[in-house]
């Protein structure tokens, strides 16, 4: 074996790791957004959620005597709403992006990790 050859393995073992790698994260952020677009009341931030968790506390915090409690209440569910449906859309878009980079790391481990078998093989 000579010095070319086991540098090129190291070379080829080295990508096969960082692509594991990269295909653990992609998978981890994956679940993780497939759970955000499932209970998205779960995972929203923490500010979002303690203005909307109830009409109550929505109230107390918009304090506006103009407005009434029938009409407050529908402000209070159309912002309700859309707090959800953004929080769906970003995880539905990370979703999206954790699988590109899932498909393109396996394809650059399993591209390399036939090399590495196939070198390891002859040597």
């Amino acid at each position: 074996m000579n010095r070319k050859s086991i540098i090129f393995q190291i070379y080829l073992y080295l990508v096969c790791f960082a692509s594991l790698i990269a295909l653990v994260i992609s998978a981890v952020i994956g679940i993780y957004s497939i759970i955000r677009i499932s209970v998205p009341e779960f995972t929203m931030k923490s500010y979002d959620w303690k203005k909307l968790e109830s009409f109550e506390i929505y109230k107390w915090n918009y304090k506006s005597e103009k407005i009434g409690d029938e009409e407050l209440e529908k402000i209070y569910q159309k912002e309700k709403e859309l707090a959800i449906k953004i929080e769906r859309r970003e995880a539905g878009r990370a979703l999206i992006r954790s699988l590109l980079i899932l498909a393109i790391s396996l394809t650059i481990f399993l591209f390399h990790w036939r090399i590495a078998i196939k070198e390891s093989k002859e040597t």
